[in-house]
């Protein structure tokens, strides 16, 4: 019962301080997974170190680490769809310019056009 109630403490205190505080913004998610592997590492060591009877030492941390992990590979993908929604925004008024002016190019040339049409077929008095 108390690995129950703190796996539960540790998944919501780890929440709470990940998502609300910048501990951990400077980690990629490799990085993250790197320190999670080394974390769990230790304390699956100091669980046998220590005789293999206190299961929270290899339990707790391993809660931490996963929710670090995913934490940060949340903010990065936010991050890649900010930055690809910004290209596309960029991209599009790129094209929207350069439509525009090709239809004004068209636009003139469609107006000397017909203006030299007109000159051309003028009636001779």
């Amino acid at each position: 019962m108390l690995e129950i109630i703190s796996a539960i403490l540790s998944f919501v205190g780890s929440q709470i301080i990940f998502s609300r505080t910048g501990l951990g913004e400077k980690l990629t998610p490799w990085k993250s997974v790197g320190l999670s592997i080394l974390i769990i590492s230790f304390s699956i060591f100091l669980f046998t170190a220590m005789g293999s009877t206190y299961y929270l030492i290899v339990i707790v941390p391993t809660i931490i680490c996963s929710v670090m992990v995913s934490s940060r590979y949340r903010d990065y993908l936010m991050g890649v769809q900010t930055k690809r929604a910004q290209w596309k925004e960029s991209r599009n008024s790129q094209v929207f310019l350069t439509t525009s002016s090709s239809h004004a190019v068209n636009g003139l040339k469609n107006m000397a056009f017909v203006q030299l049409h007109s000159l051309l077929h003028k009636p001779v008095i």
